[in-house]
């Protein structure tokens, strides 16, 4: 018998439409507790072909890493400062709900031999601009849920998430219960995190 035979035959699993339920399901309480995935409205050639080097998922490892640095912030090191004072912390969620975080980043001249932080008072005309590494950039450029910054206020030592993104953080019908389901992420692995919905 030739394989001919079986071209119209269907090999479908019988627990596909079971997955697919569930995928389904997934998806409408990450859009519940996160928000529709959007894509950003605009973007740069940069932000879709480069991933800064900072950036990581908040996961175990990553969780311990960033509770180390606002341990030293929080301790007043002076050499992290610069951490809450001159650069930009941003985060994300992505399509599949997980949390993503980096330093805001600019391409060394645009070339793809690296990037360095982005310093927030930098003055961000072009071509700055276009090298820069937003929140695009933490997920090539693709679609999430839901984004903003990370900041630290040293006079009342919190440190808050806000919505400030215009890729997807303000003006997308983002609310501030999905913002307050992104601080429980941290809430959850010992951070004390407030909100500041714009």
């Amino acid at each position: 018998m030739s394989y001919a035979h079986f071209s119209n035959v269907s090999f479908a699993s019988p627990f596909q439409p079971t997955l697919q339920n569930q995928m389904c399901k997934d998806n409408e309480e990450l859009d519940k507790k996160y928000g529709i995935v959007v894509l950003p409205t605009r973007r740069t050639a940069s932000e879709v072909s480069f991933r800064p080097k900072s950036v990581f998922e908040f996961d175990d490892e990553g969780s311990c890493r960033l509770k180390n640095l606002i341990d030293l912030v929080e301790d007043e090191y002076y050499f992290s400062y610069c951490l809450y004072s001159d650069f930009t912390i941003l985060w994300l969620i992505d399509r599949g709900g997980k949390l993503i975080i980096s330093l805001e980043e600019t391409l060394i001249d645009g070339q793809s031999s690296g990037s360095y932080p982005l310093p927030r008072f930098v003055d961000r005309q072009n071509p700055i601009r276009e090298r820069k590494l937003g929140h695009p950039a933490l997920v090539g450029g693709e679609g999430a849920r839901i984004g903003g910054e990370l900041k630290y206020d040293p006079m009342r030592k919190d440190w808050y998430l806000s919505n400030a993104s215009g890729r997807y953080g303000v003006n997308l019908g983002r609310t501030e219960e999905q913002l307050e389901e992104v601080a429980k992420l941290f809430r959850n692995r010992g951070f004390r995190i407030e909100t500041d919905f714009i």
